[in-house]
């Protein structure tokens, strides 16, 4: 069976890389044709930028020019460590592109999770991991250790339109 992953495999997170491989290790040793899907929304990419220096109106000059100072200072390291994260990626999960507006794909079935896919702080309410696409549109889908951080945030989205 080919199995798509839907998850946050792209955070520069160890826990986030870690499990995406494990999941996708262990539907392989199951005999399956697993991939991760490389679906990177900017809300996912958008805390693990290399330089994000923010004016923070009403703290002063002085204090800006710190923070602009640190985030230089930390450019290198965090260079350093997106880099390994993407070798990691690169060599270990087998990505799939998809097209989420389109119907048409070979996949037989979707994973999603685990991690917090389901959490409205992260996510914004993305619909794509309750498996509303056109992509997921007549296949199997399924659930992995998915969470929403608190189930008052989870009350906040709209799921019975989903």
């Amino acid at each position: 069976m080919k199995i798509g992953i839907l998850t946050f495999h792209c955070a520069i997170n160890y826990g986030a890389v870690l499990q995406a491989y494990g999941l996708q290790e262990t539907l392989k040793s199951m005999g399956h044709e697993a991939y991760v899907i490389d679906y990177r929304p900017e809300y996912l990419k958008r805390p693990y930028r290399l330089f994000f220096p923010e004016v923070i109106k009403g703290q002063g000059i002085l204090r800006n020019i710190r923070l602009f100072v640190r985030e230089l200072l930390a450019l290198p390291i965090r260079y350093k460590r997106r880099c390994a994260f993407n070798g990691f990626i690169k060599k270990h999960l087998h990505l799939a592109n998809l097209d989420i507006q389109s119907e048409n794909n070979d996949f037989d079935c979707f994973v999603f999770g685990s991690d917090q896919i389901w959490n409205p702080d992260i996510t914004g309410g993305d619909s794509v991991f309750f498996g509303d696409a056109p992509c997921f549109k007549g296949k199997r889908m399924i659930t992995y250790a998915a969470s929403e951080g608190s189930v008052a945030a989870l009350e906040q989205l709209n799921i019975d339109s989903l």
